[in-house]
This record gives C-alpha cells, structure tokens and sequence, in this order.
C-alpha cells in the first residue's frame, strides 16, 4: 500500500508508478502464457471475446464522462469520445478488436453473440454506471 508520509511530490508520483508496476497485469500467470505464445487459439479467442466486451463499452463510457462534466472539460473530452468511436474513415477501437477477432477466425456475430465472463460483464458494467451515475471525476478516475 501507498503511505502519504512526509513524502515531496516527486517521490510521491513515483510511490505510484512503482505500485502500478507491481499491480500491473503482465504479471498475473496468465498474460505470462499469453507473452510467451503458449495459450491455445481456444483460450486466445476466450480472451479476445471478453477483450471485446469491455472495448465495445468505451464509447459509452466516453459518452457518460463527457455528459457530466463541464462544459470546458466536455470539449476536451469529446476528442477522446471521437478517437474511441472512430471518425471520417479512422474505425473505432471496439472495430479494430473485431478485426483482431476476425484474424483469430471469429465471425463478427460469434463475438458479438458470445456469453462474457460473469466477472468480466460485472467489472465492465460497473465501470460503466461509475461514469453515468457518480461525479465525472470519479468516471474518469474509473
């Protein structure tokens, strides 16, 4: 856990770079047997379908940030609403991780169609009430 001793700033930031590194997830095992090419293209898929659901859900969550903030911040944030929902010829991010899918021999429909992890529908949904319901800063910091 973070202290907040007597610490300056500096070492403050870096005490929360150093706990993300530890919390980051290409430690847990299971992102190791991904870095490593030793998932089965069944498991692969598995992760890419869930992958899916949680990246078809930003431009929403994008959507609610922007609708709770002020009006100055909203104009900032409705740049990243577009990036993430794709403009003028660039596609979105939740298209581009169907075209990931697609390479791993996904139909659109399989992924779309594709029952999620309990705890994967669980964290995305309340990750996405978060940003519609609780002060924008919150869904930010979300």
């Amino acid at each position: 856990m973070v202290t907040l001793k007597a610490q300056t700033k500096q070492s403050y930031v870096w005490s929360l770079i150093e706990e993300g590194r530890k919390r980051f997830p290409e430690q847990h095992p299971f992102m190791k047997l991904l870095y490593d090419g030793k998932l089965t293209l069944d498991q692969l898929k598995g992760c890419a379908i869930n992958r899916y659901y949680f990246h078809s859900h930003i431009p929403e969550k994008e959507a609610a940030i922007a609708a709770n903030c002020p009006p100055d911040v909203r104009q900032l944030w409705i740049e990243k609403l577009i990036e993430e929902a794709g403009e003028k010829g660039r596609p979105s991010h939740p298209d581009l991780w169907l075209r990931f899918c697609k390479d791993l021999g996904l139909s659109k429909e399989q992924v779309m169609k594709a029952e999620v992890l309990p705890a994967v529908r669980m964290a995305v949904d309340g990750y996405l009430n978060i940003a519609r319901y609780r002060p924008w800063m919150v869904g930010v910091a979300g």
